[in-house]
């Protein structure tokens, strides 16, 4: 009798995949870079806020680059990053032997510093409500002139369905997204375009610090009634649109400073000390 051979059994050969599983997943390489910018981005506020603050004042050295590379446990690299940074905002000047030397932020700073001046100031009202102040002032200001640039009818067709998205917000975040493209439509309407910077800086500024942004667009019927008179006054036009525009946003700006001051409306103002912003020297 013949026996048959016993078949041999294939080998588990291990497949790519099997393979790949067995091995152990390669840790995620974590984005330096990133990890980077984010350290220098918190220095450069700190220090920002130092300096608007008055804890370092015009005139005076930072420390060295190794000594605040130590207190924020950075690289120096990363300090000379945020020194850049500094001086694109005209906060510091480097001068060679000499040392970081601070600039006075009021007279040496520009528009890209209003949203840091606000931030800065949060919890000091004395020297805060001024620069909402001058802010909203601008703003009106700016309004007023592009008023005079806006064909009226065509003005009132292009702002109208921003004015409905206005009217829809129902939270404070929403108006002031609401606002912000209300405010991009009136200059796409104008035509002007060197402005464009000018009202985004100032609408960074009233958007900065919840306090401020609870003050400006809090009252919902304040923010509806302001704009719904815009645009009648871009509707019907006439030599007074921009006076009219202007006096829609003046009320509105008044009702802003009340809440900010935590009074009501159309009651006398207090006056605010230090209209122009000044660095603290104690």
């Amino acid at each position: 009798m013949t026996t048959r051979p016993t078949p041999r059994r294939p080998r588990n050969r291990p497949t790519g995949r099997a393979s790949e599983a067995s091995e152990p997943a390669a840790p995620p390489v974590p984005d330096v870079s990133s990890s980077k910018d984010n350290a220098a981005e918190r220095i450069q506020r700190a220090l920002v806020r130092r300096i608007l603050r008055g804890e370092l004042p015009p005139g005076a050295n930072l420390p060295s680059v190794r000594a605040l590379a130590a207190e924020f446990e950075v690289t120096a690299p990363t300090i000379q990053r945020v020194l850049v940074g500094l001086e694109a905002l005209r906060l510091v000047e480097a001068r060679h032997g000499s040392g970081v030397r601070v600039l006075d932020p009021a007279r040496d700073g520009g528009l890209a510093l209003l949203p840091h001046w606000v931030e800065a100031l949060a919890d000091e009202p004395a020297r805060l409500v001024p620069i909402v102040t001058d802010a909203l002032e601008l703003r009106r200001w700016v309004a007023m002139h592009l008023a005079t640039k806006v064909p009226s009818g065509a003005g009132a067709a292009a702002l109208a369905p921003a004015l409905a998205r206005v009217l829809e917000a129902q939270t404070v975040a929403a108006r002031r997204a609401a606002d912000l493209a209300f405010t991009r439509a009136f200059l796409d309407a104008s035509g002007h375009f060197a402005v464009r910077a000018l009202v985004n800086s100032i609408a960074d500024t009233l958007h900065e610090v919840p306090a401020v942004a609870e003050a400006v667009y809090g009252d919902e019927a304040v923010v509806r009634t302001a704009l719904l008179d815009v645009v009648r006054a871009f509707a019907e036009g006439g030599p007074e649109a921009p006076s009219r525009v202007g006096a829609a946003l003046a009320r509105w700006d008044e009702a802003a400073l009340a809440r900010l001051l935590g009074r009501a409306p159309g009651r006398p103002q207090e006056p605010a000390t230090g209209r122009t912003p000044r660095a603290s020297t104690s």
